[in-house]
This record gives structure tokens, sequence and C-alpha cells, in this order.
């Protein structure tokens, strides 16, 4: 375990539960339009459909319990719904864009 300025970088869910929610949000892939690697971590912007945001708010609050190492904002622009998961440290950057990698377009 490593940490960062403040939180360790772990996830608290156990391999089943991780791996179901690694299958949520893999189902919001159809949606996906672009992936930026930025400092921090990454950016993600989904397609503005009916029922993407409330679903991408309801992950982000559970990520928020498992993983509170990383900070998640969601911002609806022109373009879509901006997704930006990041975390301090070399570290966290690092551990966050390998957690959703499969969203690295």
């Amino acid at each position: 375990m490593q940490m960062t300025d403040s939180l360790p970088i772990a996830c608290t869910l156990t391999p089943g539960e991780l791996q179901d929610r690694g299958a949520e949000w893999r189902a919001l892939t159809r949606y996906l339009d672009q992936t930026t690697l930025i400092p921090g971590g990454l950016s993600i912007t989904f397609k503005k459909l009916d029922g993407v945001e409330p679903e991408l708010q309801r992950l982000i609050a559970l990520e928020a319990e498992c993983c509170a190492w990383m900070t998640f904002a969601l911002l609806q622009g022109q373009g879509g719904l901006e997704l930006t998961i990041t975390a301090d440290g070399e570290d966290g950057q690092r551990a966050a864009r390998e957690t959703f990698a499969y969203l690295i377009a």
C-alpha cells in the first residue's frame, strides 16, 4: 500500500465486487466519446444521452466510497459529459489511470 499526501492508494472492494463494478463502467463505454490523459489522471467525455448522467453520478458516488484517494468531477460541456478522475502525486496519477485503463480510448 502506498500513500498519497493524505490517503492510502487502496480500493476497499472485494475481488468479486471489483469485477462487478468494472462491468458497470464497461457498460458505459458505448457512450464514450473521448479520453484524454491530464495532469493527475484522465478526462473522459461521454455522449449526453438519456440515462448516462444518472448512471455516471451513481458510479461516481460508489467509487468515492471505495477509492477515496481519487477525486471525481462530472461537468456538462458542449461536447457532452466530462468526467475527470484525478489523484495526488505520481503514484496516484498512475493508479487512477490504471484503474480506469479500459476507458482509455
